[in-house]
């Protein structure tokens, strides 16, 4: 192939070999999407590219292409609808040269060019934008290798985006900008604005790196909106270059509270009487998830609730931005002005605030239970099922009476049919523990739960149910583990951690016994002699090879060790128990491993 690559003027990176392909899902598409057979960006079909999905890396070896400009057009394929959110990196062996900033499945692609001098690798990098990798369908569409002149100089891109972005002080047009420098880093870089409507307006940019650069979401007065605006880029007070562009009204708008946002079409949030009255609530909501929880989701960012127009597979789904489709919105809007929070955002809101999902054996219902807590706290009044529940009334019905409505529904006020799926029955016997003792106890096991490393946490449901289950039991005080198994949760006793003894007598050599009783089922005893001093790593593991239990991970004496821990976090199965010693004196190693079978 590579006696042929000389004489072409360009050659595709989907007819190249990668010396490098990593993907976190899917496979590598070939002049086809990661998961359709072509690759679509905003409607137009490539012939030619790359799909991938975010995480992915691709490295190809320029040394010996005569090649000088790299080219692509990026973004999100159209068989996302829409959805998901990237950053696309490019790197020249070590150097950073396009850094995309987030893109949306809703953008516009961006079409580059990059210069190759010097370079001996070319590294195409897709990351998350820090929300997951659900329909991250990145796409590197007509991305090749041309010959031709290097790339020099500075210019910008200025890219509309239809939306102004309201506070309750301010109110701004949104605009994306991006830079292109291929000379040294640029400082002191400013965007000026002129119309002959007002005086110019100002924009201080700072550093221009390197390469290409996206800066979002930049704050203009709304009084350029709808004219002819000159953009003047300066760096360091001299004229670099400008740009005439149009800035359309907008049609969208960005409503912000302190710590939720809105992001509706403007006719959807014009239905709002007052918006910023039902920011102001879910900010409360927000600070109530907190306060029982005890942490902020996302590295504490504002979350927005997006209005998006492809079905996101339910009346909204949660996550950053919280996704709302569209034909649900202004229907729900004309409650709010009758005073409704509403029950679905704060349900999503709720999901948010499940972190990292440690404690989470099924989302539904913490969804549904943290969000009686938030109801309670901030007086809230929500609409469901043709019924209202106000906390702000003494004798108002509450979502206790709504739960035990749902449980009479199923017939499963005093049990529960199916303890994993049927959420609301098990909501309701949530709260009635609530009842019971409170919220405290809840709330320090949250907090417990979510300290925990993740070695520490259950890998199937029943063993979260039962953990949580035993941390109430441990902050309230009263015996709980009766009282669930009678509704037909399948949880019991946990003995008091990893139990770890030792004998004074010293052995001759190293052993790991074989563990008893095996098959095991709910206690398992290993014991293992240390004729030295030494440091001791004692693990249960899958047999996938995956790290299921840390029993032991420190510097023990000489001697002979019995450790017993339950088996309530683990799933049925086989695993292995592998002990591994490093002697303090010597830097010798023992290692030995035992199959043992777990039968529930």
């Amino acid at each position: 192939m590579c006696g042929s690559i000389f004489a072409q003027s360009q050659v595709y990176l989907s007819d190249l070999t990668p010396v490098c392909a990593q993907q976190e899902w899917g496979t590598l598409g070939i002049n086809r999407s990661v998961t359709s057979p072509k690759l679509t960006l905003n409607g137009r079909v490539y012939p030619k590219g790359l799909g991938t999905h975010a995480y992915s890396k691709l490295v190809y070896n320029l040394d010996g292409l005569d090649y000088q400009i790299f080219s692509a057009v990026i973004g999100i394929d159209d068989d996302a609808q829409g959805n998901g959110s990237v950053v696309f990196h490019v790197w020249l062996d070590s150097l950073l040269v396009l850094n995309s900033g987030v893109m949306l499945g809703s953008d516009s692609s961006l079409h580059f060019q990059i210069p190759l001098t010097g370079a001996g690798q070319l590294i195409l990098e897709v990351t998350d934008a820090g929300d997951g990798i659900c329909c991250d369908h990145a796409n590197w569409a007509d991305a090749k290798l041309v010959k031709g002149s290097s790339i020099q100089g500075i210019d910008f891109i200025p890219q509309p985006q239809q939306k102004i972005c309201n506070t309750k002080t301010t109110s701004h047009y949104l605009m994306d900008f991006v830079f292109v420098n291929w000379d040294s880093p640029m400082h002191h870089a400013t965007i000026e604005l002129n119309t002959k409507k007002v005086k110019p307006f100002s924009i201080p940019i700072g550093e221009i790196p390197y390469g290409w650069t996206r800066l979002r979401n930049l704050k203009i007065p709304k009084i350029f909106v709808g004219d002819t605006t000159k953009f003047v880029l300066t760096v360091a007070k001299r004229y670099c270059c400008s740009k005439k562009v149009f800035i359309p009204p907008p049609t969208w708008i960005r409503a912000e509270g302190q710590f939720v946002a809105l992001e509706l079409q403007l006719k959807n949030f014009n239905v709002l009487n007052k918006p910023f009255n039902w920011l102001a609530k879910l900010d409360s909501a927000y600070l109530a998830y907190e306060e029982l929880v005890g942490e902020r989701p996302y590295g504490g960012k504002m979350i927005t609730i997006l209005e998006v127009l492809q079905y996101p597979g339910g009346w909204a789904v949660a996550g950053n931005p919280i996704k709302w489709f569209s034909p649900y919105i202004a229907p729900a809007l004309q409650q709010v002005n009758q005073g409704d929070w509403l029950f679905g955002i704060l349900h999503e809101l709720g999901h948010d605030f499940d972190l990292d999902y440690k404690w989470v054996w099924e989302a539904e219902l913490f969804a549904n239970f943290k969000m009686v807590y938030v109801a309670e706290q901030v007086k809230a009044k929500v609409f469901q099922r043709k019924r209202w529940y106000d906390y702000t009334k003494l004798d108002g019905e509450t979502l206790d009476d709504y739960y035990r409505w749902q449980a009479e529904q199923t017939d499963e006020v005093n049990s529960v049919t199916d303890w994993l799926y049927h959420n609301d029955p098990a909501t309701h016997k949530f709260l009635l523990v609530k009842n019971m003792i409170g919220w405290e106890p809840f709330k320090q096991t949250f907090r417990t739960y979510q300290a925990l490393p993740n070695w520490q946490v259950p890998s199937i449901p029943q063993g979260k149910l039962n953990l949580f289950v035993h941390y109430l039991e441990k902050y309230s005080g009263q015996q709980l583990m009766e009282r669930f198994r009678k509704w037909g949760f399948p949880v019991a006793r946990i003995p008091s951690g990893i139990e770890i003894s030792q004998s004074r007598r010293t052995p001759q050599q190293f052993e790991l016994e074989r563990t008893y009783s095996n098959p095991f089922n709910p206690i398992v005893t290993v014991c293992y002699r240390l004729p030295v001093r030494g440091l001791v790593h004692l693990k249960v593991i899958d047999i996938l090879g995956e790290t299921a239990l840390v029993l032991v991970n420190s510097v023990q004496k000489a001697g002979e060790y019995k450790v017993k821990f339950g088996s309530f976090q683990l799933a049925n199965g086989i695993y292995f128990c592998s002990l591994r010693v490093i002697n303090n004196a010597t830097g010798r190693k023992f290692s030995q491993i035992h199959k043992m079978v777990l039968l529930k």
